[in-house]
């Protein structure tokens, strides 16, 4: 059993790594996605995020790691979604067209360049 301590106010999402089953994100009011170690965190639960990806102008309402974890997928209030290089924490994509707050997404298991975005604009997108 691991903990993780996140450092957002308001933890609002959680995601979990599924190839290598090292890193967990976590997002938040706060704007940011904050992505941990589960090697760091089983030394120390207060071990501090491996990266602070900020870009959004809006909460972090759902996030999903992609190919094998060198990639992470953020949805957020600002009515946006971000592709990210973990490495580089540079957010390379950003998926824009809900006319409101972006509060889900899911990635097709067959086809990880494909995901469907949820805003409370009534509107489920096809990326």
């Amino acid at each position: 059993t691991h903990l993780v301590l996140p450092e957002h106010q308001w933890l609002i999402c959680s995601g979990f790594e599924q190839k290598n089953g090292i890193l967990v994100a976590s997002g938040g009011l706060d704007c940011e996605c904050s992505i941990y170690s589960l090697e760091n965190a089983h030394n120390d639960p207060s071990a501090k995020a491996i990266a602070d990806l900020r870009q959004h102008d809006g909460y972090v309402a759902d996030l999903a790691f992609l190919d094998g974890g060198s990639k992470i997928l953020t949805a957020s209030g600002d009515s946006q979604c971000i592709l990210w290089d973990v490495n580089t924490q540079i957010g390379t994509k950003v998926f824009s067209g809900h006319d409101g707050d972006v509060v889900g997404i899911s990635v097709d298991p067959t086809n990880p360049s494909v995901f469907l975005s949820a805003g409370i604009d009534n509107k489920i997108k096809a990326w």
